[in-house]
């Protein structure tokens, strides 16, 4: 900078020379000093405005780098508000049960045809675990894909926690279904009554729950939110509705 402003006073000195008369050495000496001194004046401006826009687009540069910063920083808080309390959940794929096959084709020759089955094994028979797989817990894209005029201000955690909710109730109930009706305490009796009652021919080979079963099963009452939860798990594909006789079944799809 120094430098700069020295040959800056120079220019400033030498223009006194614009009178000057080129038949006088020593005039045309301070010219041809005047003439390098502009043109080194000119290389180091050159180099100032070259200076000038390297530093011009390093500024930008560290500009675009801030602003990709600043949205980085929003998603990461945005994940960090909002980690899902559930992470979704494959469906579970129910066999043919192979094993218990293979078992009878070994034994048919250790029985005897005249011996008749036991009530032990009767009783274990009846009391077969009904397998209930569980729906998928519903991802993000999914949730904010649902019209806002379904949802509301439901969250995603709510509608999960349904999922979860239906599906403890789905399988208790028909674990008491499985169940040795000899082996039912006379409260688990009076609700197999109900479970038959509420079904119908549309139910047939199909699992479902009543809402009564969520609140006698799952503890969990049945009110707004949780009738927006059923939409949107309709909406999805995740659940359809049976009606008839008054009494709505909820089946997993």
């Amino acid at each position: 900078m120094n430098r700069f402003e020295g040959q800056s006073n120079i220019i400033k000195k030498s223009m006194l020379l614009k009178s000057a008369s080129l038949s006088k050495n020593s005039h045309v000496d301070a010219l041809n000093n005047l003439n390098t001194d502009l043109t080194t004046l000119e290389s180091m401006v050159q180099n100032i405005r070259n200076y000038l826009d390297e530093e011009c687009k390093s500024l930008d540069q560290a500009e675009q780098l801030v602003k990709a910063m600043q949205s980085q920083q929003t998603r990461v808080n945005y994940m960090k508000e909002n980690i899902p309390q559930q992470m979704p959940t494959a469906e579970l794929k129910q066999n043919n049960q192979p094993a218990p096959q293979s078992s009878k084709q070994k034994q048919p020759k250790q029985e005897e045809p005249s011996k008749k089955p036991s009530s032990r094994a009767k009783s274990s028979k009846n009391s077969r675990t009904v397998e209930i797989s569980k729906m998928e817990y519903v991802k993000v894209n999914e949730f904010d894909a649902t019209p806002k005029y379904i949802r509301g201000r439901l969250t995603r955690e709510q509608v999960n926690l349904t999922i979860d909710v239906m599906h403890t109730a789905m399988q208790k109930k028909y674990k008491i279904l499985s169940m040795n009706r000899s082996k039912l305490s006379d409260q688990d009796l009076k609700r197999v009554t109900v479970y038959k009652e509420s079904e119908s021919k549309d139910t047939q080979g199909l699992q479902f729950v009543i809402e009564a079963d969520f609140k006698d099963l799952a503890n969990h009452k049945i009110d707004t939110s949780a009738r927006t939860c059923f939409t949107i798990l309709r909406h999805l594909g995740r659940l359809k509705e049976i009606r008839g006789g008054g009494v709505t079944r909820f089946v997993k799809v």
